[in-house]
């Protein structure tokens, strides 16, 4: 064969070596008019199957193992047949993956731009699915529809490369309650979007650090509970508010703020259910009565207290029940063997609280009255 022959053939024979180096697992379906696709969705694997053709590409933009039966996903064994090939996405989605083992790494030859792993079974969230070093630009990972409780501490603890140009994460569907203020922390994501929608999320730490380059947080259809702990969110410094602008979150609690949007509240709307603050005692006046004051707080520090009083009526069992709303409730003109029962109650629009108090003195009372005040002389009472 003559030198200008071999020539014409090299670009061919060159083709050829680098295709063959790549394999198509069994059962799976590896077209020759679509090359850049394995298709294995659809037949019942439990298990990756074995390879045992060769597939004719240089690169592959898809493989395919949606709609099985696989419980367990072993990277490394993933790999084996798409060792040095260029791959684009990889869609495991509507399995019952429940572990996921192996290492992604795009120095041995590991690396994909999108990994699909929703609706599956996952309980915790996958560390492995995060490749130590990523070449590819953005990475996407989808991990919506599974059953993560949790997003926890440093994400991204396994990366070796400092800095990962871009991160697109959808933790959406999932029961998710908490988030870990480092959960993004340990690499610099230079254009980050995060999805984590309709979870079980009512909070956040107001020590929460979002990744560096985050864009966009959509966090709607939570169970946010708007309390004086998350007051925070609305400080302008932490972004979260122009961060959330296009899906806007909003509150389920408490009621009086259900439905509000998050970002539209001022801080003093954001309240804590009241608590008590000392302990629930008499204080006595003098040796004819005493006042209760009832020991409750609440942030911010707005709430309304009523008062049930108890009292025996004449000898027998028969008494008389008296509402107040002050602060504070007293009993005066006590006489022999008597006995009340104070009930003092603190809401606002978080909720309440109830306090109860159980007293025996002597002297019968005659009625319940709230503490004078200061400036009212005690006989005008």
């Amino acid at each position: 064969m003559s030198c200008l022959k071999i020539l014409r053939l090299a670009p061919l024979l060159l083709y050829l070596l680098h295709n063959v180096s790549s394999q198509c697992p069994a059962r799976c379906d590896c077209p020759p008019d679509t090359p850049e696709i394995i298709d294995c969705s659809g037949r019942g694997f439990t298990e990756l199957p074995e390879v045992t053709k060769p597939v004719r590409a240089s690169r592959i933009d898809l493989i395919d193992f949606s709609n099985n039966l696989l419980s367990r996903l072993d990277i490394d064994e993933l790999f084996k047949f798409i060792q040095g090939l260029s791959v684009e996405k990889l869609d495991f989605s509507s399995n019952e993956i429940r572990e996921i083992n192996g290492t992604l790494n795009a120095r041995d030859g590991r690396d994909f731009r999108t990994f699909n792993l929703s609706r599956n079974a996952l309980s915790v969230f996958p560390q492995t699915v995060v490749p130590e070093y990523h070449f590819k630009g953005t990475y996407i990972l989808d991990l919506s529809y599974n059953r993560i409780t949790e997003l926890p501490s440093r994400l991204f603890g396994r990366v070796r490369d400092p800095t990962l140009p871009g991160f697109q994460f959808n933790a959406s569907n999932n029961l998710i309650s908490r988030v870990a203020s480092d959960a993004f922390q340990g690499v610099t994501i230079l254009d980050a979007f995060v999805d984590l929608r309709s979870n079980r999320i009512r909070s956040l730490s107001e020590d929460f650090q979002p990744p560096r380059g985050l864009k966009e947080l959509r966090m709607s259809d939570n169970p946010w509970n708007c309390s004086c702990d998350l007051r925070w969110i609305i400080n302008p410094s932490n972004r979260l508010v122009n961060l959330t602008s296009i899906d806007p979150p909003s509150c389920q609690s408490p009621a009086g703020v259900t439905g509000r949007l998050i970002f539209e509240l001022q801080g003093d709307e954001f309240t804590c259910l009241p608590f008590q603050n000392g302990p629930l005692r008499q204080n006595f006046v003098n040796m004819d009565g005493f006042v209760v004051r009832c020991p409750a707080t609440a942030d911010p520090p707005r709430f309304e207290v009523s008062w049930q009083v108890w009292m025996p009526v004449g000898a027998g069992d028969d008494s008389v029940q008296l509402f107040f709303t002050s602060e504070t409730v007293g009993l005066r003109e006590l006489q022999t063997n008597p006995r009340a029962a104070f009930q003092c109650t603190a809401k606002n629009n978080a909720g309440s609280i109830t306090l109860a108090l159980d007293i025996r003195y002597n002297g019968v009372p005659g009625i319940g009255v709230p503490e004078c005040p200061q400036a009212v002389a005690p006989d005008q009472c």
